[in-house]
């Protein structure tokens, strides 16, 4: 499958954190219920970036883009379908040459070896 014609899993958590309640188990449930080809997109409003490591120990690779202050939009994609997410860094990084908005969760680990 290709990442054109994935499903598409979008999630919006920014509610739950602006009234200071706890999406985590709201992101689990949804992650728990992916298929291996699909892409979920998760909107918060910061950079999930212990939600990062952790899918990562589930299989999933995810790269996190600022879309405005409070609207981070990071997208997560199965580890066999990690070259969707360099297309879409590529993408990203075409689309904004003056900002460095978007971040992978390899670039985050930099200087880290697996």
């Amino acid at each position: 499958m290709d990442r054109e014609s994935a499903r598409v899993v979008e999630l919006d958590v920014r509610p739950q954190l602006r009234n200071k309640l706890e999406p985590f188990q709201l992101i689990m449930d949804q992650v728990e219920s992916l298929g291996e080809d699909d892409v979920f997109v998760l909107h918060a409003t910061l950079r999930p970036t212990p939600l990062i490591g952790m899918l990562k120990l589930k299989g999933l690779v995810g790269i996190s883009e600022r879309v405005d202050d409070n609207h981070w939009m990071t997208t997560f994609v199965n580890k066999k379908n990690e070259q969707w997410i360099k297309e879409l860094t590529s993408l990203i990084d075409a689309s904004d040459t003056t900002d460095s908005n978007a971040t992978s969760q390899n670039q985050e680990c930099r200087g880290h070896h697996k």
